[in-house]
């Protein structure tokens, strides 16, 4: 369980980034915002977290 705790977020980075080059290779605007937010979205757990196990 771990393991798929630690795997999830840098394949969720993966398929955001995938999406960004996707898009704009289909000139997709729609796709490349997924991929941003996804991205976003997980920076911005990972920090959360971080954050949380300081204080």
């Amino acid at each position: 369980m771990n393991l798929i705790r630690k795997i999830l977020p840098i394949l969720g980075l993966v398929i955001g980034a995938l999406a960004l080059v996707s898009g704009e290779a289909d000139d997709s605007p729609g796709l490349q915002g997924l991929g941003l937010a996804l991205i976003l979205w997980i920076n911005y757990r990972f920090w959360k977290k971080r954050q949380q196990s300081k204080g």
